[in-house]
């Protein structure tokens, strides 16, 4: 559940995650072959971007819970009474590279408080031609480097910030932000493709 909830994070069309959010009360089969009303708690419920709600268990590949029929019933109770999805994520699923490595690249760059302000190279970005490499942003934008001095010494004193690539860490903020989009299928490198968001 934590790498499930580290890759919902990442995600940038997820805007909210609920732990434990209600009961499901749905019609399932018992073992008898009759029906009846059955609950269940699932682990998260997310907002999406687009407003759709999906309710998602994660589980491990070799859970001795593993239903495929109740995950049927779920799926279609959901959708009926309150148009809304249901999903079971497998630990395979989940750990599947290099989406996972990239969803938590993005989570690792998220904005927070306290750091750099990347707005004037975010709002750079979002002015170019896109589609193009992030290589290729890198080389046409003015303000690519980040550079740090002394607080008393001359503005002409300083220095870039060794190992810090703004331009990268800038398009993946503005990914987890959902401004723009790039290529998961691929490991993310300053060879990936920024694409405008549709």
């Amino acid at each position: 559940m934590f790498h499930g909830l580290a890759l919902m994070d990442g995600d940038p069309d997820v805007i909210a995650i609920s732990p434990y959010p209600l009961t499901i009360r749905y019609l399932g089969r018992n073992p008898e072959g009759t029906v009846e009303w059955k609950d269940h708690i699932p682990d998260i419920a997310t907002l999406r971007r687009d407003g759709s709600v999906c309710f998602i268990d994660f589980m491990h590949d070799l859970d001795p819970r593993r239903d495929n029929d109740r995950h049927r019933e779920l799926m279609i109770s959901l959708k009926e009474d309150c148009s809304a999805s249901y999903q079971v994520m497998w630990a395979t699923q989940i750990l599947k590279q290099p989406r996972f490595f990239n969803r938590n690249l993005l989570h690792a760059n998220r904005p927070s408080r306290g750091e750099v302000d990347l707005t004037i190279i975010e709002r750079s970005i979002l002015e170019q031609p896109l589609p193009m490499t992030i290589e290729e942003l890198s080389n046409m934008l003015p303000l690519n480097v980040l550079v740090e001095r002394w607080g008393d010494d001359a503005r002409s004193s300083a220095e870039p910030v060794a190992g810090v690539h703004v331009v990268f860490s800038a398009c993946l903020r503005l990914c987890y932000l959902g401004k723009i989009d790039l290529d998961m299928s691929k490991p993310l490198t300053t060879s990936s493709t920024v694409s405008r968001r549709i």
